[in-house]
């Protein structure tokens, strides 16, 4: 069997498709014959009476210019099992807001995220038909969102906090876990940052996220001095994060790789005697997945009094309102926490007033 030193995967036609080279320009040859081979499969008919199951991967591949062949699998994944699946098979023009409105009813027990995601594809999917003049009138301008129910997420205590990094340290696939907890990375921009995206200055350390989900996603962080000191030695070139010859962990074992790190984690836990039983976040193993270590880094600013602004930022949110709404998963303690400072700062002003008047 021929092994080829360069791969890339491309979303054409709503399918995911790999294509090998010895070169890439060999690759990237193979990738556009794909391409203009695959435009002389579609149909000919443009306007209402496409079936939607072939307008949605042209539509998808038109006008989601910036997302990432990663986001597109899965995007294109969500829109197929929940739409596609249903009502594909219908022309554009006789599809009426009753079809829609029956995707979103049935997702009641769903949550509100994942709610959110079906009717956000729906409108893009039906707005661009409409702006195209292949439909009268959009189907989906009046639909009625089920309210679901809200993942309410947990912050790290720090027990939990100082477990996920004395385990993430043994092992250099664990390193992008430390790069979500530490630098706010979402997964797929950890496993893609390199050792030369770090540049130093005044004993300072900053991580290059080169992140494409919107307009602030690419953007500079601080990296923590011992997440510096575990990777300062790598080669420039190699991932962070990555197999044993630097290269980049393909995306089919990411998930294999998070949960190994479960259970090294529920493991060295259970071997200092801090029961994964007894924890907050850990209790619940629904609730540990590897997003929520980039929520601990959002919360963790939170505590520490950062400006929301800036948070949002450094975590690369499109808009502040997400940054506060969803990704601070403050608990009762840190209220506590809040009643005691507020009591302190009252008492200090007190204080402060009666040297002035006294």
């Amino acid at each position: 069997m021929t092994t080829y030193p360069y791969r890339k995967r491309k979303m054409i036609n709503g399918k995911m498709r790999s294509f090998y080279g010895k070169t890439k320009k060999e690759v990237e040859r193979k990738m556009i014959e794909a391409l203009v081979e695959s435009t002389k499969d579609r149909p000919e008919v443009l306007g209402g009476d496409m079936l939607l199951k072939d307008w949605i991967p042209r539509c998808i591949e038109i006008y989601k210019v910036n997302q990432s062949d990663i986001t597109r699998r899965k995007y294109m994944d969500r829109v197929n099992y929940n739409i596609t699946s249903k009502i594909g098979d219908m022309k554009l023009k006789d599809i009426q807001p009753f079809h829609c409105q029956m995707i979103l009813t049935p997702l009641v027990n769903k949550s509100q995220r994942h709610i959110n995601e079906i009717y956000q594809a729906l409108r893009f999917i039906f707005k661009h038909a409409y702006s195209n003049g292949f439909i009268a009138k959009d189907p989906t301008a009046n639909l009625t969102k089920p309210i679901g129910y809200k993942h309410i997420g947990s912050a790290l205590s720090p027990a939990e906090r100082k477990a996920v990094v004395e385990v993430a340290k043994q092992k250099r696939i664990y390193y992008v876990f430390l790069l979500m907890m530490e630098c706010g990375c979402r997964p797929f921009e950890a496993y893609n940052c390199k050792r030369n995206d770090i540049t130093n200055k005044d004993n300072l350390h900053f991580l290059h996220i080169r992140g494409t989900k919107n307009k602030n996603a690419d953007r500079l962080v601080p990296m923590p001095d011992y997440v510096y000191d575990l990777v300062a030695d790598l080669p420039k070139d190699d991932y962070i994060s990555s197999s044993k010859n630097g290269t980049n962990l393909y995306s089919s074992s990411r998930n294999t790789i998070w949960l190994h790190f479960k259970k090294d984690l529920y493991d060295y836990m259970d071997t200092i005697g801090m029961s994964s039983r007894n924890t907050d976040i850990i209790n619940n193993k629904d609730n540990l997945v590897s997003y929520s270590l980039r929520h601990e880094y959002i919360t963790n600013l939170v505590r520490k009094g950062v400006h929301p602004k800036m948070i949002s930022m450094l975590a690369g949110h499109a808009d502040v309102k997400i940054t506060m709404s969803i990704y601070s998963n403050l608990t009762q303690n840190d209220v506590y926490n809040t009643a005691v400072l507020l009591k302190k700062l009252e008492a200090e002003s007190a204080c402060a007033s009666m040297m002035q008047n006294g």
